[in-house]
């Protein structure tokens, strides 16, 4: 059993972690922190200058309408930013947010590159997300058993000088992404968003029978 000094000293480290959080977060969204390697990048896309991406979250919506999902749906926006996917949902879905700081009230706060989110949801999207991973195969295998529907965007752009310039850490290939969804599900259909980057819509393992999210 823990002893009350322990005990103490515990819940003392907790606050001043919820303490951390909360900071990171305001800092974040006034544009004081920056967390992306490149500073150009920084000043365009993040604190107050996040944008919206909002074409792009049209876009995985028109590709998931191809699977016709009912009323009620769970989704789940790892990578949320300013949530511009939140306001084109239907009324009776539930959007759950997740980032590495406060976006809103309720986000559910995740570092990507260090661990991955909980909980089961008919539909996960990842969208702008992937590039800035050290590991994002492994998120979208981890997004596929916990999903019945995926809906993700990745740049194969392959110069790797201005992979840098836009702060993105990975560089994966398509083989690679259709071999990681291969293992952990199928995919249905993608779609060209312009240039080197693509929208995929992905059938996960909770989709299978007698399987639930």
């Amino acid at each position: 059993m823990m002893d009350h000094s322990a005990l103490m000293e515990t819940v003392r480290i907790k606050r001043i972690a919820e303490k951390v959080r909360k900071l990171s977060g305001a800092l974040y969204r006034i544009g004081v922190f920056r967390p992306f390697r490149n500073e150009n990048h920084l000043a365009e896309n993040v604190g107050p200058n996040v944008r919206e991406w909002k074409y792009r979250a049209e876009l995985a919506m028109r590709i998931l309408a191809d699977v016709k999902l009912g009323s009620g749906q769970r989704v789940a926006d790892y990578g949320c930013g300013r949530q511009t996917l939140r306001t084109l949902l239907p009324p009776d879905w539930t959007y759950t947010p997740f980032d590495y700081c406060e976006r809103s009230n309720d986000t559910r706060i995740v570092d990507f590159n260090t661990t991955f989110p909980s909980g089961d949801f008919d539909v996960i999207f990842i969208l702008g997300v992937l590039e800035y991973l050290n590991r994002p195969t492994e998120l979208l295998a981890h997004a596929l058993r916990h999903a019945r529907f995926l809906v993700f965007s990745y740049n194969f752009l392959g110069e790797h000088e201005r992979r840098e310039r836009q702060g993105w850490i990975s560089c994966v290939d398509v083989k690679e992404i259709d071999n990681t969804i291969v293992s952990c599900g199928e995919i249905v259909g993608r779609s060209h968003i312009g240039k080197n980057q693509w929208v995929y819509l992905c059938r996960g393992d909770l989709s299978q029978p007698g399987r639930t999210a």
